[in-house]
Order: structure tokens, then sequence, then C-alpha cells
């Protein structure tokens, strides 16, 4: 069986779709919960907006990577629309990437 921690880190590999290499939907605030119970994975995505392609091209690749892994026999994403992503979710490193400045506000 996966801990939360190990998905979490899994994740954190995986290429974002939209912002590409070398943030992870982890760097970019994509992932906003992941629950584990025994083997079944509920992972909440935060969408940049409502368009239903881009739901389908952050799920299904999230849904694969994460069935990679032992002891995972089923996982669920679910996109939800409150909170809002906003640029606050961005980790440091995807900041420095996309090139934010230290001057440039989180939200």
């Amino acid at each position: 069986m996966a801990t939360e921690q190990e998905i979490w880190r899994h994740l954190a590999k995986l290429q974002d779709p939209a912002f590409g290499q070398p943030l992870s939907v982890v760097d970019v605030g994509l992932i906003g919960k992941v629950e584990v119970t025994g083997g079944v994975v509920l992972v909440t995505i935060m969408m940049f907006n409502r368009g239903r392609v881009l739901i389908d091209a952050a799920a299904s690749p999230i849904r694969r990577h994460l069935l990679e892994l032992d002891g995972v026999s089923e996982v669920t994403v679910e996109a939800v629309w409150e909170p809002e992503w906003t640029p606050d979710r961005l980790s440091p490193r995807a900041r420095k990437v996309l090139g934010f400045t230290a001057d440039d506000p989180v939200e």
C-alpha cells in the first residue's frame, strides 16, 4: 500500500502538461489534496481554467502515473474550483523558472 507521502513524491516527478519541463504538477500547485485509503487514491486538482480538454489533459497523466506505483489499485482525479488556483500556489522553483522576482506579489 502506498502512503500519502509516497504519492506526493511520485507526483513531484510528473511534468505539468501546461507549463512543461522542468516543472511538475506539484511545482505549479495543480495538486490540491491527496487521500489514500488502502490501494485507492483520490487526487484533487485545482485547474487554471474550466476547459474540459485541459481537465482531461491533466487528470489522465496523473491517473496513469500513480497507477505505476506498487500498492495503488485505483486512482480518481477530481477537479475543484474552490479554492481558486492563484499564483501563490507556485513553488519557489516554479516562480524562479517562470521568471518571477522577489518583488512580484504572490497573487
